[in-house]
């Protein structure tokens, strides 16, 4: 098995984090989950959000993590209940949440469940 790339890593760290507290973290943050400089974690962020059909966005000049598909990180009208938290929004695109086994007002028993969900979609 081939060993995750840098941008692999960082995804992953952006999704787990979305996923267990509902809010995306701060290029900072990523930086330090990976053991490089508060500039590296920046430059690789950027590199991931400018990948050639990459479906997620940065707040427009500046480096805070806006959409991050399946979730957002600004409220949208699409909420998200796991467990009986509602600490999560859904991207725009309600499609891809229906590609991903998701349904408006559809509450999963735990958020192994809605990784499930995500993972058909083909998420990491």
């Amino acid at each position: 098995m081939a060993k995750p790339t840098i941008l692999d890593r960082t995804f992953s760290v952006i999704m787990r984090r979305m996923v267990e507290t509902g809010q995306a973290p701060h290029y900072t943050e990523i930086a330090s989950e990976l053991g490089m400089s508060p500039q590296e974690g920046k430059a690789v962020l950027q590199k991931l959000f400018s990948l050639r059909g990459f479906p997620g966005w940065l707040f427009p000049k500046g480096d805070t993590i806006v959409s991050f598909p399946p979730f957002n990180n600004l409220p949208t009208h699409h909420r998200l209940t796991i467990d009986g938290q509602q600490k999560w929004f859904g991207s725009e695109r309600l499609n891809r949440w229906r590609s991903a086994g998701f349904s408006q007002g559809r509450r999963y028993k735990s958020t192994r469940c809605a990784l499930i969900a995500v993972s058909r979609y083909g998420w990491r």
